[in-house]
């Protein structure tokens, strides 16, 4: 019984393999996002050492433009790391997405035959008692919590921040 996890995952480790060149790429765009986060600081370093004390409008100009071309070319490499990182997930779920779902199938056939509904079983297992998919029961209470309860917090909490923004500009 051990082969069968080996298979599936040799199976995974072939995907991630394929995909590893996009890896890479998505952890270089990642290396050179994170240097140009030091953009901010750098360019206020560099205000309060070289512009404040001489006053040169030249330098705070050069600066300023600087710091907003490496904040647009941050936005570019951000944007393209969310897009790759996108197409990884759809090769992902095109590669495995028959695999996940005959074993989601399996999983349901596995309840079914062993006496178990779907909301007592919390952990599904497979033949070795190997966990395999994990499922959480929902209430409706709780997706009426989530969306009706916190957006009533949410606007009594904007009707208390604007009662007090109007309390403090009357003063």
């Amino acid at each position: 019984m051990n082969d069968i996890y080996q298979y599936e995952r040799s199976e995974l480790a072939q995907v991630r393999a394929q995909l590893l060149h996009l890896f890479f790429i998505v952890g270089i765009f990642s290396f050179l996002v994170n240097l140009l986060l030091l953009t901010g600081p750098l360019y206020m370093l560099h205000i309060y050492d070289r512009v404040l004390p001489s006053g040169a409008v030249q330098t705070l100009v050069a600066l300023s433009l600087m710091a907003c071309l490496a904040y647009a070319v941050m936005g570019v490499l951000d944007h393209t790391r969310a897009r790759i990182t996108a197409r990884i997930a759809v090769r992902f779920l095109t590669q495995l997405d028959q695999r996940v779902f005959s074993l989601a199938m399996q999983s349901a056939q596995f309840r079914r035959t062993s006496g178990r509904t779907t909301g007592q079983a919390n952990l599904a297992s497979c033949a070795n008692d190997q966990p395999f998919v994990i499922t959480a029961k929902i209430t409706p209470d709780q997706i009426n919590h989530l969306f009706v309860g916190q957006t009533i917090k949410i606007k009594f909490l904007h009707k208390g921040a604007a009662q007090d923004l109007q309390g403090r500009l009357q003063k």
